[in-house]
C-alpha cells in the first residue's frame, strides 16, 4: 500500500522519547490498517466467488430443464428433484453470504473508518507541535534581544504555554487510544473469524444434507440400475457407433 495516511506525523522533530514511542504507535496502526483493508477485501471477493458459483450452478440447471429431452419421462423427474435441490443451495448461498457480511465485512469496514478519526487528530498533533516550535523559536529570539520589552516577552511566554497544552492535550489523547485500539485488535478480530468458520459449517451442512436427500429421493424413483460400464458397452455396440467393416 504506497498510499500513508500518516506521513505528515514523520516530518515531526524526533527529539524526545515520546516522540519516537508516538511514531512506534503510528507505524502500528498503519500496518493494522493495511491488513484491515486487505482481510475486507479478500473476505468481499471470497463472498462474490461463493454466490457467482451458486449462480453458474443455477444457469447449468436452467439450461438443462430447458432441453426438450429434460421434458419426458425418465429423465423429466430427476431434473425436477435436482431443480429443487439447486433452488435450496443457492438459498443456503444467499443465507451464508449475508451471515459473512453482518459478521465480519460490515464490522471491518466499521473499524478501517477509525482510521479516519485518528487521522485527523494526527494532523491536528503535528500542527500543533509546528505552532509550539515556532513559538518557542520567536521566544528564543526575544531572549537573545535587548530591545524587547518586558510585557512583550511575558506575552511570548504565555502563548508558547498556551501552545503547549494544546499540543499536550492532543498528544495525551493520542497516545492513550493509540494502544488501546491496538491492544483491542485481538478481541474485535477473533468474533468475526469465529463467526465466519461457523457460517462456512453451517453451509455446508446444509448443502450437504440437501444433496444427500435429493440424490435419496432419485434413487428411490429409480429402478435398480445397471453398472454405468454396462450402459457405455450398450451404447457401444450401436451400429451407427461402431467402426464401418
Amino acid at each position: 500500500m504506497s498510499w500513508n495516511p500518516f506521513k505528515k506525523a514523520f516530518s515531526s522533530r524526533k527529539s524526545r522519547q515520546d516522540d519516537q514511542d508516538f511514531d512506534h504507535h503510528v507505524q502500528r496502526l498503519h500496518f493494522m490498517q493495511t491488513v484491515s483493508k486487505r482481510l475486507y477485501k479478500e473476505m468481499s471477493k471470497c463472498s462474490d466467488a461463493e454466490s457467482a458459483q451458486s449462480k453458474a450452478n443455477g444457469k447449468l440447471i436452467f439450461d438443462l430443464c430447458a432441453n426438450s429431452s429434460s421434458k419426458v419421462e425418465p429423465l423429466k423427474s430427476t431434473v425436477d428433484e435436482v431443480s429443487v435441490c439447486m433452488d435450496e443451495l443457492q438459498a443456503h448461498c444467499r443465507d451464508h453470504c449475508s451471515r459473512q457480511d453482518i459478521t465480519f465485512n460490515d464490522p471491518m469496514k466499521r473499524f478501517y473508518s477509525v482510521y479516519k478519526h485518528l487521522e485527523f487528530h494526527i494532523k491536528q498533533r503535528d500542527t500543533r507541535l509546528q505552532e509550539l516550535e515556532r513559538q518557542q523559536i520567536k521566544l528564543d529570539k526575544r531572549q537573545a534581544s535587548t530591545s524587547v520589552s518586558a510585557t512583550k516577552m511575558e506575552l511570548t511566554q504565555r502563548k508558547l504555554a498556551s501552545k503547549k497544552a494544546e499540543y499536550e492535550r492532543v498528544n495525551e489523547r493520542l497516545m492513550t487510544e493509540m494502544p488501546q485500539l491496538y491492544d483491542g485488535r485481538i478481541d474485535f478480530f477473533e468474533p468475526c473469524v469465529t463467526a465466519v468458520i461457523q457460517s462456512q459449517l453451517l453451509y455446508h451442512q446444509q448443502s450437504a444434507a440437501t444433496l444427500q436427500e435429493t440424490l435419496s429421493q432419485i434413487e428411490s424413483d429409480q429402478e435398480p440400475q445397471k453398472p454405468i460400464m454396462e450402459y457405455f458397452n450398450d451404447i457401444r455396440s450401436l451400429s451407427i457407433i461402431g467402426n464401418p467393416t
